[in-house]
C-alpha cells in the first residue's frame, strides 16, 4: 500500500532569475545598443538573453529564420558595440562521399564524436571517427550527416 508521501510529485525546481546586469552593464542598456546596431536589420530581438561573464558580452537572441542557426546579437560590455553571431552548426547534409585511402589506418584513438553529426560508412553503419570507419577494410567511403545512419 502506497502512502501519501510516495504518491505526490516532487517539487519542481525554481528557475534561475534572469540576469539584469552583466559586468556593470544593465540589460536595458545592452538592448538599447542592440536596437541601434546592424543586428535588428536581420530581425527583432527576442526576450531571451544571457550574460557571458568570461567574454564580457550580452547575448540577445534574434527572431530570424535561418536553417541550422540560432542567431544572437552580441553586445560587448567594454566597447559597447554589437554584432550578430549566427551560431550555426556549420554542418549541412551534403552527402559528399569521402573515400578511404590505402594504406588503411591500423591504430585509431578511442575518441568518438558526439552525435550529430553521424559518420556513416558505405555499409550503412555509424562510426565514432573517420579513422575508425576507414580502418574497416569493408568500408569504401563514408559520409558525414545530421541524421542517423541507415543501418543503425
Amino acid at each position: 500500500m502506497l502512502n501519501q508521501r510516495q504518491t505526490q510529485l516532487p517539487p519542481q525546481p525554481t528557475p534561475f532569475p534572469a540576469k539584469e546586469s552583466c559586468l556593470g552593464m544593465p540589460l536595458a542598456e545592452a538592448k538599447e545598443i542592440a536596437q541601434k546596431s546592424e543586428c535588428v536589420k536581420e530581425g527583432d530581438l527576442k526576450d531571451r538573453s544571457s550574460c557571458n561573464d568570461f567574454t564580457g558580452t550580452w547575448w540577445l537572441d534574434l527572431d530570424v529564420e535561418k536553417e541550422g542557426c540560432e542567431p544572437a546579437c552580441v553586445v560587448n560590455v567594454s566597447t559597447k558595440k554589437a554584432e550578430i553571431n549566427w551560431r550555426c552548426t556549420g554542418l549541412l547534409p551534403s552527402q559528399e562521399r569521402f573515400f578511404c585511402q590505402d594504406p588503411r589506418p591500423e591504430i585509431c584513438t578511442m575518441e568518438c564524436i558526439t552525435n550529430p553529426p553521424y559518420i556513416c560508412g558505405s555499409d550503412g553503419k555509424s562510426y565514432c571517427s573517420e579513422c575508425q570507419a576507414c580502418a574497416n577494410p569493408g568500408i569504401e567511403w563514408y559520409v558525414i550527416q545530421d541524421l542517423p545512419c541507415e543501418g543503425d
